[in-house]
């Protein structure tokens, strides 16, 4: 979703998810500044088993 002329911050969250869910395996975040208006949030979550 990276777009060239909106700000992101990205990060890991790995560790973040497993205190509540311990299946996680991976999580990663993007919030976007679009537009000069609008933030948006995306998450790439992976799981044991496909799960959590």
């Amino acid at each position: 979703m990276r777009r060239p002329n909106w700000p992101v911050f990205a990060g890991e969250a790995t560790a973040a998810y497993q205190s509540l869910s311990p299946e996680m395996t991976r999580a990663e975040g993007e919030i976007y500044f679009a537009r000069n208006s609008y933030f948006a949030n995306a998450d790439k979550l992976n799981a044991q088993n496909g799960f959590f």
